[in-house]
């Protein structure tokens, strides 16, 4: 593999090791004891290195680590690739890293851990390996890595279609009369914003609360998440009232954050409380996050014979969607 090959080329022209600039993984440690002049490469040395098949994919297990310019991946079993240092201290290879600095050099890191018989008391240690471009040479570390870690993460090329943010507009009609002969129709409608986070579950930071239900569609889960800006609406005066509070109303943790959608069991998951950026790419789900109010709106009929507005009941409800046509594509 390309690592076996990094790793053999590193022994021949004596890589830069901590353990070659220490003893083994730590500060302390005597002098070098019994090594003879031109001996360097026998002094030290990674056993197993250049045996391709102690590097197989699927002998590591990609470890995703919390800061970037690194990636990672650990020993899923006890690895034969050794470092031996001297006549009796050896380490065994527990993983390996691959990194850029901040004068965007590349490095691939060998990590050693159960270090025994050393001069040293450190348990860890590391051989660090200079990366360089090279078009006559075929090397397979791009794809070594990717087989390891995330295949999503390193597919093809795929043309993706993403959709832009929706902006959709519920409308709610209530209907109710004093008699037949006095008929009054309220709307209330609420302008929301949303985005497409792709395939998964929503997830939601500190606080936020979650519940399902079953709906017949997505348009039926976006109601759902939208209907409880109505709910917060009804509490206002008027429109003045409303459009003042409006912060106020996205903040509380009563109205929908985000929504997820599972076309093939018809469930539908409502977020409230902390705001939705992100999904876990669960497969059948889809998640909208991002969900916060941009404007309400009301309107009223009265039939002529009304002489003053008659209570409210909700009766119906309409949903109008409006869509940008622009899309991107990523690759």
């Amino acid at each position: 593999s390309a690592v076996a090959e990094a790793v053999a080329e590193a022994a021949r022209q004596r890589a830069t090791t901590t353990a070659a600039r220490a003893p083994v993984g730590g500060r302390g440690g005597g002098q070098r004891r019994g090594v003879a002049p031109g001996a360097a490469l026998d002094w030290l040395r990674v056993e197993g290195a250049a045996d391709s098949s102690n590097f197989k994919s699927t002998a590591f297990a990609f470890r995703r680590l919390g800061y970037p310019h690194e990636w990672s991946a650990e020993a899923v079993e006890r690895s034969p690739v050794a470092l031996r240092v001297g006549r009796s201290c050896q380490c065994r290879l527990s993983g390996v890293a691959g990194y850029t600095k901040s004068d965007f050099t590349a490095w691939l890191r060998l990590q050693f851990e159960d270090c025994s018989g050393c001069e040293s008391t450190a348990s860890r240690a590391a051989v660090l390996i200079p990366l360089q471009p090279d078009g006559a040479a075929d090397s397979n570390l791009y794809e070594w890595m990717c087989a390891v870690s995330d295949h999503a993460a390193c597919s093809m090329v795929v043309e993706t279609t993403t959709a832009p943010p929706t902006t959709t507009v519920t409308e709610v009609a209530t209907t109710s009369a004093t008699s037949p002969a006095c008929h009054f129709v309220g709307t209330v409608g609420v302008q929301t914003h949303e985005e497409d986070l792709g395939q998964g579950n929503c997830i939601a930071g500190p606080g936020s609360t979650r519940s399902t239900h079953q709906a017949p569609s997505v348009q039926g889960c976006r109601i759902a998440c939208e209907l409880t800006y109505t709910t917060e609406a009804a509490k206002y005066v008027d429109m003045q009232d409303l459009r003042v509070h409006m912060a106020e109303i996205n903040a509380k943790d009563t109205v929908c954050t985000g929504y997820a959608y599972n076309s093939a069991t018809k469930k539908c998951a409502i977020l409230k409380g902390a705001s939705v950026s992100a999904s876990d790419g669960a497969e059948g789900w889809e998640c909208f996050g991002n969900v916060h109010v941009k404007d309400f709106s009301y309107k009223s009929d009265f039939s002529a014979e009304c002489t003053s507005p008659a209570p409210t009941a909700t009766a119906t409800t309409t949903t109008r969607t409006e869509t940008s046509t622009t899309s991107t594509t990523t690759k």
